[in-house]
């Protein structure tokens, strides 16, 4: 194994890290495939003396982290550091309460419950101690002291142990951990992935800060894409306070010309004038594999049947060996098939509670788009983001349905064996391939007017995360890449393109 040979920017970081004093928080803004994890494990080594904590993103990267850091740290995740002390016991009743089971259980309407329980899961992410009306209001755009009382009896039924008929989450027993506010058994916390971290875990982290502890957040912040979870970019909000800051540009994953590409967008579109260096020399031996990214499941659905060939697998990212690589979890396979049977009038064959609460197929479609409206009137009912893909893939594919489905699991392999690969991209991040495929569904990058009218109907920070997914589905690449349809000519260096993207931007 040849020596690790830091680089400036990494040993940069090092330094900043071992001057950290006690109650002092530090940010290194790791742009993609700039080696992020070696730099954090070169961290760690250069600290034998303090007792460390590395603070995962997910449990897989907590054991690999267990695999290669120094003994002295320990790698969790919260939810692991929670469970001891408050999860366990709750371990009969995990799980996530439905509308309808909280309907049933306070017989109210489920409209009731699902504003209830979206209350409380809002509470629940959040840096709060109690459920107020802010968190009503996030949850239904008014402030109502009916709904806050709903909130507040389904938050107590979930944190008693004995009411089995209200489960609680595993962010449910988080919450009480960090509500005891638990002393801090480290001098040294590394916090990974810290672009995309629950505003309940920063409340945690900042306390401990307040005993002494020595903080490093880890990410980048271009690759925050999980606002829709109610995550926070901790880099941007611990900027202010941090002592020391620094960052790695240097990327080991992919050579210049796609280096460029992430410059260009990070430039163009988010105004960070950062010139990425690419270091990548991917030589191209053994399987090639190709990814397929889209923003969402449907299109990757249509791309890898179009993509099926007799005699050969495809692979979709993020399922496992232990459930057979099959992308029916994952990928909500299973729900495309619920919707499928209500629409077939086969009520018998579903599966999901969530979908055979439905009456009708037209109940359930009415929810996932809204009703019609008339002539200049709104729609009274919202359009359920969760349900609304389900509807347009059934009434796409028809009775072919579970066929299509069927054809798609029986064809998925474990990731060595095949060269083709599908992931959302939101599935794709912290992931690699040779080559990668775009696929329509990003932002029309190489029309103007339409990203301009995209953009008001957005938060910033939907805006942001939007944009930041197609930097992320960019840079999964070691070689090449293919762009999708609507960014053809910003993409690949079109400059009339990129000159009309920033105008857009500019009169936005």
């Amino acid at each position: 194994m040849s020596e690790f040979k830091p680089t400036e920017e990494q040993s940069l970081a090092r330094t900043c890290a071992m001057d950290l004093q006690p109650g002092e928080i530090m940010t290194v803004n790791a742009y993609a495939g700039t080696g992020k994890t070696t730099t954090v494990k070169f961290i760690a080594n250069s600290l034998p003396t303090l007792r460390t904590l590395y603070i995962s993103f997910n449990r897989d990267m907590a054991e690999e982290a267990k695999r290669i850091f120094p003994t002295h740290v320990e790698c969790r995740t919260t939810h692991s550091l929670a469970y001891k002390s408050f999860g366990a016991r709750f371990r009969h009743k995990l799980g996530n309460t439905r509308p309808y089971a909280i309907a049933r259980a306070f017989r109210i309407s489920e409209h009731e419950a699902s504003a209830a329980a979206e209350a409380v899961r809002r509470f629940l992410y959040s840096g709060d101690d109690a459920i107020t009306n802010d968190h009503v209001e996030e949850a239904t755009g008014e402030r109502d002291n009916d709904v806050l009382r709903l909130a507040e009896r389904l938050w107590l039924g979930m944190a008693d142990p004995k009411n089995t008929e209200l489960a609680i989450p595993h962010d449910g027993y988080l919450k009480l951990w960090v509500l005891s506010r638990p002393p801090c058994p480290f001098d040294l916390v590394l916090v990974d992935e810290a672009q995309d971290l629950n505003p309940v875990t920063l409340k945690l982290l900042l306390n401990w800060q307040t005993l002494g502890a020595r903080l490093v957040f880890v990410g980048d912040t271009h690759q925050s894409i999980y606002g829709f979870r109610l995550a926070v970019d901790a880099m941007s909000q611990v900027s202010a306070i941090a002592a020391a800051k620094s960052s790695l540009t240097e990327s080991w994953r992919f050579p210049q010309p796609v280096a460029d590409c992430a410059s260009k967008i990070l430039s163009t579109l988010k105004g960070d004038n950062v010139r990425l260096q690419g270091r990548g020399k991917h030589q191209g031996t053994g399987k090639q594999t190709r990814c397929f990214i889209s923003r969402r499941n449907g299109t990757l659905i249509k791309a890898a049947l179009s993509e099926l060939s007799p005699g050969s697998g495809v692979h979709f990212a993020g399922t496992t060996k232990e459930k057979g690589w099959s992308p029916f979890e994952p990928y909500r396979f299973q729900e495309i098939l619920d919707t499928f049977h209500l629409m077939a009038g086969t009520r018998g064959r579903i599966v999901n509670p969530h979908i055979g609460r439905f009456a009708t197929y037209e109940d359930l479609k009415k929810a996932a788009i809204g009703d019609e409206g008339d002539g200049d009137n709104k729609p009274e009912s919202p359009r359920d983001p969760e349900l609304s893909p389900l509807v347009s893939l059934v009434e796409f594919y028809g009775m072919d349905t579970p066929r299509v489905l069927k054809r798609l699991e029986d064809a998925s392999v474990g990731p060595e064996d095949t060269h083709k690969h599908f992931s959302t991209g939101h599935r794709a991040k912290g992931k690699q391939w040779a080559h990668v495929t775009l696929l329509s569904g990003f932002l029309p990058l190489d029309d103007a007017a339409k990203m301009k009218e995209l953009k008001s109907k957005m938060s910033a920070r939907e805006w942001s995360e939007e944009i930041n997914l197609i930097y992320v589905a960019v840079t999964r690449c070691q070689r090449d890449y293919i762009p999708y349809p609507e960014a053809q000519l910003f993409l690949q260096g079109n400059t009339p393109a990129i000159t009309t993207a920033a105008e857009m931007l500019r009169s936005a």
